[in-house]
């Protein structure tokens, strides 16, 4: 696909440097009101964590809170393209260590971003208060 040849042209070290920018550009586009966005997100998301493999690891706190909430999206197709996804980056024998890795993490974010409305999270605002 488009997004696999997008990535496969670049390094992994030059990934691996884009790697913030990539993490928060996925974050705010997570919650469009358009699923079409959240679906991309995604399935882009997939061919970068293939690409960049264990390089993830220092940032995965970064991302860990908004992917594992969208693998129960109430839409199928972005859930789908999150938990592939996840897949990708984790088998699942591995998932109780990601997890605990990344449980504080989810503790602390995971709250405001649930009690958020659909208007609260449009607007940006997600749970920041």
């Amino acid at each position: 696909t488009t997004r696999l040849v997008l990535f496969s042209h670049l390094l992994v070290p030059g990934l691996v440097q884009c790697m913030p920018q990539w993490l928060y550009s996925m974050q705010e586009l997570a919650y469009d009101n358009d699923r079409r966005v959240r679906e991309g997100i995604h399935r882009a998301h997939r061919p970068f964590v293939r690409i960049v493999g264990r390089k993830l690891a220092p940032r995965l706190r970064d991302c860990f809170v908004h992917w594992w909430i969208f693998r129960s999206d109430p839409v199928r197709e972005v859930a789908q393209a999150a938990e592939e996804s996840f897949l990708e980056a984790f088998d699942r024998p591995k998932w109780p260590l990601v997890v605990d890795f990344c449980r504080f993490a989810f503790l602390s974010q995971a709250g405001g971003i649930l009690t958020q409305t659909a208007e609260d999270l449009s607007a940006g605002t997600r749970g920041e208060g």
